[in-house]
């Protein structure tokens, strides 16, 4: 992965400018020609990494260290994408596709931060507030790429920001709160009924 990441960057600081200036009707296509290859590996990576990141409602538990694998590997297929989408740029739809790639990755990150294993349910939940730097970090990413893929098909909906932010579940308090009331006019009206 590192090496990888490391050949992307290398892409981008020596052959890029080269081609740009020598050849500029070349780069077009072998740009687009390198994006399509970067986004097909990088495909191919998602589907092995997104086994081990978790989801709401699963019962498997995951190991942390699996976890932390999967999502620095999925933090170099952000990478590889994003080289992709930038190297592609002449190729509309197969930008707009590699943008909805990268939506699907930061989409699966953020949800998977968002949960916490619940040992009494035996299964992933939402916890609020964990994670919270890297979550904001990485809807801020997303957003931006709603926004471009808004501009490469003007039919996209670009979601509310707060969608990917866990809301704290009221549900819980709202029972316990009925249910102090409840409690307490029921103890008022026995009082009521022994007085008279």
């Amino acid at each position: 992965m590192n090496s990888l990441n490391a050949l992307l960057k290398q892409y981008y600081s020596l052959c890029e400018p080269l081609l740009t200036q020598y050849d500029p009707a070349r780069r077009d296509s072998s740009a687009s020609g390198l994006a399509s290859k970067i986004n097909n590996v990088a495909s191919r990576m998602w589907n092995e990494v997104i086994p081990n990141l978790p989801r709401i409602g699963e019962r498997m538990t995951i190991d942390p260290q699996n976890f932390n694998d999967a999502f620095n590997e999925a933090t170099v297929i952000i990478e590889m994408l994003n080289a992709a989408v930038n190297l592609g740029r002449s190729d509309a739809a197969g930008t707009a596709t590699r943008s909805r790639n990268l939506i699907e990755v930061h989409d699966a990150l953020i949800s998977a931060l968002s949960l916490s294993y619940d040992n009494i349910r035996g299964e992933y939940v939402a916890k609020p507030g964990q994670n919270i730097d890297v979550i904001k970090r990485l809807v801020n990413d997303v957003m931006r790429i709603h926004e471009d893929l808004k501009k490469l098909d003007p039919k996209h909906r670009v979601p509310s920001k707060s969608r990917y932010f866990v809301k704290r579940q009221i549900g819980c308090s709202v029972l316990v709160l009925i249910g102090v009331i409840m409690m307490f006019l029921i103890i008022v009206m026995m009082e009521i009924i022994a007085a008279r």
